[in-house]
């Protein structure tokens, strides 16, 4: 499950009780993002217009320590930059990837237009 926090209006209350509920309904992988505002995107020209408000630093800050200690309760290894696991359940291609393991990917045929 990947969750984003830091999106607009969201408070400390806000994020602890998605990550809670998350925790509560997730196996045992989390992956967890501070949103990132990227220049030439709609949020981007929103943000800067003044039409959407992000948390500050010191509640972005506030966010990311509480994450921490949270999973860690719940029994949560941080293992990466965002990925949390319990009871051994790492991300097979992630961790792959940064081992530089080879793996085969396979698809559906599947386009859009």
């Amino acid at each position: 499950m990947d969750l984003i926090m830091g999106h607009s209006r969201q408070t400390l209350q806000d994020w602890v009780k998605e990550l809670r509920f998350t925790m509560d309904v997730v196996d045992d992988h989390l992956s967890l993002y501070h949103l990132t505002v990227e220049r030439g995107t709609e949020l981007h020209r929103e943000v800067t217009r003044g039409n959407v408000a992000l948390p500050d630093a010191e509640l972005a800050a506030d966010m990311y320590e509480t994450m921490i200690q949270m999973t860690a309760e719940a029994g949560f290894e941080h293992y990466e930059v965002s990925s949390f696991a319990r009871n051994g359940a790492y991300s097979m291609h992630n961790s792959g990837h940064w081992q530089g393991i080879d793996y085969l990917g396979i698809v559906m045929n599947g386009w859009a237009v």
